[in-house]
């Protein structure tokens, strides 16, 4: 997650959305005063590596502490922060209408089918799951849920655009156009895709029954977003 003064923009990190290679392309651009979340080990060297700048100014400032979130530093025992997969609704009640409003706010979402495969082949390589219907019934699909991150409750989008996986080429250049930046400025890491086992086609086709079967509904908001 990125909130960046610089450019006036806040870009919500969703899960297997290619989140972390577009947070790295956007770190390059960012001032000494922009917030950078942390990124795992091998993400964040890879991120220092081309954008010069690693996590920075993540932990939340005291003026944006409710009385509610002293209670909740008192109880941790440690400052709180801004984190990765963020919100957008708590880091609109973070920031406050004269940020949010005012900055571009934008996340990257993709179709639930590839994103469940994804994930899957993911979860199933770090042994977290047998076959389709352990990774279902396990309810590891609930993480994946883009909407969670970019909408409220009600189902109303809270961020200025929600932007396409397949169309990333275009949305970096629109971000460039939007942010004024010089030919290739944003430039997407070609090496920082994380690497999963592939799996079967019939695995495949059994997880996207179970996806017909049981989870229309729970990705329901996304999936208009993607047959509109």
């Amino acid at each position: 997650m990125i909130i960046s003064h610089k450019h006036k923009f806040v870009f919500i990190k969703t899960r297997k959305t290619a989140g972390t290679a577009l947070e790295i392309a956007l770190s390059s651009i960012c001032g000494p005063d922009d917030v950078l979340t942390p990124l795992s080990g091998e993400d964040e060297n890879l991120r220092r590596q081309l954008s010069g700048r690693s996590a920075q100014n993540y932990r939340l400032p005291w003026g944006q502490y409710t009385v509610q979130d002293y209670f909740r530093m008192i109880k941790k025992g440690s400052r709180l922060a801004y984190k990765n997969h963020q919100s957008a609704k708590l880091i609109q009640e973070r920031l406050g209408p004269s940020i949010w409003d005012n900055y571009f706010t934008f996340c990257v979402e993709r179709a639930p089918e590839a994103k469940l495969i994804s994930h899957y082949q993911w979860l199933k390589m770090q042994g977290a799951c047998k076959n389709p219907l352990d990774y279902i019934e396990k309810n590891y699909f609930r993480k994946i849920l883009g909407s969670l991150a970019y909408a409220d409750s009600s189902g109303s989008i809270l961020v200025d655009k929600v932007y396409k996986m397949e169309q990333l080429p275009e949305a970096i250049q629109e971000l460039s156009d939007r942010f004024d930046l010089s030919t290739d400025a944003l430039q997407l890491p070609h090496n920082s895709v994380k690497k999963s086992a592939p799996v079967s086609t019939a695995e495949q086709e059994h997880l996207l029954e179970l996806y017909q079967e049981r989870l229309l509904d729970f990705f329901g908001l996304e999936r208009a977003f993607y047959e509109d």
